[in-house]
C-alpha cells in the first residue's frame, strides 16, 4: 500500500528533528575554553559567569561525545580540525583563539568519554596558570594531579617523511 501526501510545500527538518546532532564547531569550542580560561583568572570560584561559560562548554562536548564518543580537535598550520577533519573559517576571531592556545604551547584538546564538568574547570584553571608557572613536569602528570583523566592536551611536532 502506498500513501500520498497532501498537495503543499514539503516539511525541512531541522536539527533538532534528526536522531544525529549537529556537529560541533571546533572554533566556537576552543572559543568557549579560552573565555572559560580567562574568567577562571578574573573572577572567583562558583562565580556566575564562570558557571554560565562552563554550562555552554560542558553542553557542546556532551553532545558531541554521545554522538561521536570522543572529541578531538587540533590545530594543524593554524586551522582547526575536529577528528581529523579540517574545518576552515577564516577569521581574525579564530587566528586569534588558535593563537592564545597555542601560545600556550597546545596545539591538540582531546576529551573522552566520561569528561566532567568538574575536569573542564580544572582545566581552565590549569590553562590559566600554565602560563605564568610553567614546570619540568609532563602536562599528563599535571592534569592527573589535578584529577583531569578525560582531557589531554598535546603539541604537535612537524615531520619529515621526505625519504
Amino acid at each position: 500500500m502506498t500513501t500520498t501526501r497532501p498537495p503543499g510545500p514539503r516539511r525541512i527538518a531541522k536539527a533538532t528533528d534528526t536522531a544525529e546532532p549537529r556537529r560541533v564547531d571546533p572554533v566556537a569550542l576552543l572559543k568557549g575554553l579560552v573565555s572559560l580560561r580567562r574568567l577562571t583568572g578574573l573572577y572567583p570560584a562558583g562565580h556566575p559567569a564562570i558557571e554560565q561559560k562552563l554550562t555552554e562548554l560542558d553542553d557542546s562536548v556532551q553532545r558531541h561525545i554521545r554522538a561521536s564518543a570522543a572529541l578531538r580537535i587540533d590545530v594543524i598550520h593554524g586551522s582547526a580540525h575536529l577528528d581529523g577533519v579540517p574545518f576552515r573559517q577564516d577569521s581574525d576571531t579564530q587566528a586569534q583563539i588558535l593563537r592564545e592556545l597555542t601560545d600556550l604551547s597546545i596545539d591538540s584538546v582531546h576529551f573522552g568519554p566520561g569528561v566532567s564538568r568538574a575536569e573542564l574547570l580544572a582545566l581552565s584553571e590549569f590553562l590559566w596558570q600554565l602560563k605564568e608557572a610553567p614546570t619540568g613536569e609532563p602536562i599528563e602528570a599535571q592534569l592527573a594531579a589535578r584529577q583531569i583523566r578525560h582531557i589531554s592536551l598535546g603539541r604537535l611536532v612537524p615531520h619529515d617523511t621526505r625519504w
